[in-house]
């Protein structure tokens, strides 16, 4: 199999792989990262007001999204960046990185056994059956990040006209315990299956 010419995407549907990744196995998993942000600004009576802006808003690495955040500064908007803690499939020519955006212990939901297939379609569908928030992204292999821990979410501030915005670290509280279990129930599956 070669690469299609795979960019990090989302997936569109989990209902069936996407055409000439059939049959790509998981040759390992492990905890990675993805990057994700948010708009935020005063809104009607002084309400606050947050979006994010669909796919654009997620990456693999910081320095995409910076540039994107860059690139929609307006007045009177800040921004919100987080690393957010993923489960990475890696194959040989595609990544799989399933995240999720809400919540401090992601994957909570995910029962023990719940880990089905051999492809990365069928591990991360039979993750993704237990779950209706999971973001499920492909991109070539080699895209997936180890993280440095702790992850860490980061808010704007702007330093003046013509000058990059600054970035003050916030506390964010991840339990990895669930993402960590779901690695390893992941590694033991593969392990039992080979």
């Amino acid at each position: 199999m070669t690469n299609i010419g795979v960019i990090w995407s989302r997936l569109p549907s989990l209902a069936k792989p996407p055409e000439g990744i059939e049959d790509e196995p998981v040759l390992t998993s492990f905890l990675s990262k993805a990057f994700y942000f948010s708009v935020g600004r005063n809104a009607w009576w002084g309400s606050w007001s947050s979006t994010y802006p669909g796919d654009q808003a997620f990456a693999p690495e910081p320095t995409t999204i910076k540039s994107r955040i860059e690139a929609q500064r307006v007045q009177g908007s800040q921004f919100t960046l987080k690393e957010l803690p993923a489960l990475a499939l890696m194959g040989e020519h595609y990544e799989f990185l399933l995240f999720q955006t809400w919540g401090n212990a992601p994957f909570r939901e995910i029962p023990r056994s719940a880990i089905a297939g051999r492809t990365m379609f069928e591990v991360a569908r039979s993750i993704c059956k237990h779950e209706q928030w999971i973001d499920t992204f492909i991109g070539p292999s080699g895209t997936a990040l180890r993280p440095i821990l702790p992850f860490k979410m980061f808010r704007s501030r702007p330093q003046g006209a013509g000058y990059f915005l600054a970035w003050d670290r916030l506390d964010d509280d991840y339990e990895l315990t669930p993402v960590m279990a779901l690695v390893a129930d992941v590694t033991l599956h593969l392990n039992n299956e080979s």
